[in-house]
């Protein structure tokens, strides 16, 4: 599994041990009952909603310009490889198969009338 904002998850992790919180208390306090929520980032498994950022900073007297400037950072990385991978997407051109000419070259001399037409003439 991919690790993504390590530093974040660490971060958080130790502001809750020093608040002698566990996972399951956090999780509760940001409005979430399971504890896994509070793990997967803690680990670097999945990011942190950005919904309870602000909560975070309250709940665990965080430094709010540190934790900003800290996402900040991680979320910078992913989007620059983002923005990098979608710009050598668009420089590889994919190969696309023309259909195959048919050589005949039909000209009105060579054109036959469909079956039951006839000329008014």
């Amino acid at each position: 599994m991919k690790k993504f904002n390590v530093s974040i998850g660490k971060l958080v992790r130790k502001a809750r041990v020093k608040n002698n919180l566990t996972q399951q208390e956090l999780a509760n306090r940001l409005g979430y009952e399971s504890v896994q929520f509070v793990s997967l980032f803690e680990r670097g498994h999945s990011k942190v909603p950005h919904i309870i950022i602000g909560k975070m900073v309250v709940i665990l007297g965080l430094n709010e310009k540190k934790f900003f400037d800290l996402i900040v950072k991680e979320y910078k990385k992913e989007l620059v490889a983002t923005l990098n991978a979608g710009k050598t997407s668009m420089l590889v051109k994919p190969r696309v198969k023309t259909p195959k000419k048919n050589n005949t070259n039909v000209t009105p001399e060579s054109a036959q009338e469909p079956e039951g037409f006839q000329d008014a003439a």
